[in-house]
């Protein structure tokens, strides 16, 4: 069995600036405040149902989304196994975005990071093409805390690397296809891969591998450092 259809449906789905629902919300992150709504593809499979992709339809315009732009919550009723009786709780499970990307009211596809990349070692112009950046760390500190557990500070956003920072810095795993070595020097990343992958800037004693924020995990970061040319 594999039916698809469209249902609109109450989801727990947050965004930096944007919240979304089959009513139209609000979500205020500073002083930025979008309102929208969505729909939601569900799939019937032999082994269940999945979603498969949410629509959303802003009432305002976006610069770029990523799938760091996504924080995904399922709150669902489940059986605990590990429970005397076997009860029945509620849950909230977070959920992995696997890709995003922008459309126009045509479907025309924009910003599109495909769920498979292909890379090479071999000696190619876009290796070393610059990465564009225009923010900086001395005005804008706020937007750049560090890790609970990683010497190095947290950026959420490609664009949003520093151009003046010199010390390491977590950037998402998309940051690979933006990488050039002679911009950047890849550190290592997080401890959640392998031991000793993050090469030394890991506290070991928080016991914790994944990239903690205020308490708060982060998604598999990869740490760098700008070259000085």
């Amino acid at each position: 069995m594999n039916n698809t259809f469209k249902m609109i449906l109450a989801c727990a789905l947050m965004l930096p600036i944007t919240g979304c629902g089959a009513e139209k919300k609000s979500s205020v992150a500073g002083s930025d405040s979008i309102t929208g709504a969505y729909d939601m593809t569900i799939t019937g499979y032999d082994w269940g149902c999945g979603t498969d992709s949410i629509i959303m339809n802003l009432d305002h315009p976006l610069d770029a989304v990523s799938t760091d732009s996504f924080t995904v919550t399922e709150h669902k009723q489940a059986t605990n196994f590990m429970a005397e009786g076997f009860p029945v709780e509620e849950v909230d499970v977070p959920r992995q975005v696997t890709n995003a990307y922008l459309v126009d009211e045509n479907g025309k596809k924009h910003g599109f990071v495909p769920s498979m990349s292909w890379f090479t070692n071999l000696e190619i112009k876009k290796r070393y093409e610059d990465l564009i950046l225009y923010k900086t760390y001395d005005d804008n500190k706020t937007d750049y805390p560090r890790y609970d557990n990683y010497d190095a500070i947290n950026v959420d956003r490609v664009k949003d690397i520093p151009i003046d920072y010199n010390g390491v810095i977590g950037v998402p795993i998309t940051f690979i296809d933006k990488y050039n070595p002679n911009q950047f020097e890849i550190v290592g990343c997080t401890e959640s891969e392998c031991r000793g992958a993050s090469n030394g800037i890991w506290n070991e004693d928080s016991g914790i591998c994944q990239a903690l924020v205020n308490g708060k995990k982060k998604y598999k970061r990869i740490f760098i450092k700008r070259r000085h040319r």
